[in-house]
């Protein structure tokens, strides 16, 4: 019986956490994975989540330029082009760090 009652509460806790992490996605990310997913097959786009000047950032990759967008979707700036910028609000990216890959497409 204790069996039983300990593997429902982990389920519980295993639900409770994958809804929190999706929950932590702003909705305009979602927004914007769905118009990806919608507009072409293979567009070769991955959001990646980082921590950067004390906040959660969202970097779109898209090859050679790299949208950097806060929680609300503002454009803080964009990495990579031509002149290879790695710089978003004078600082250097690379101070960033990592957390995660929100969406990838599966080409």
């Amino acid at each position: 019986m204790n069996k039983i009652i300990l593997l429902l509460v982990l389920i519980v806790v295993f639900f409770t956490n994958c809804q929190q992490k999706e929950k932590e996605v702003p909705k305009c990310i979602k927004d914007s994975i769905v118009e990806f997913e919608n507009s072409q097959p293979c567009n070769n786009i991955q959001i990646d989540e980082y921590i950067f000047q004390s906040n959660k950032v969202y970097v779109f990759n898209q090859g050679t330029f790299k949208p950097v967008v806060d929680k609300d979707c503002n454009q803080l700036g964009i990495l990579g082009g031509f002149a290879g910028n790695n710089q978003i609000n004078g600082e250097i990216f690379l101070n960033a760090e990592f957390v995660k890959t929100i969406w990838k497409n599966q080409c």
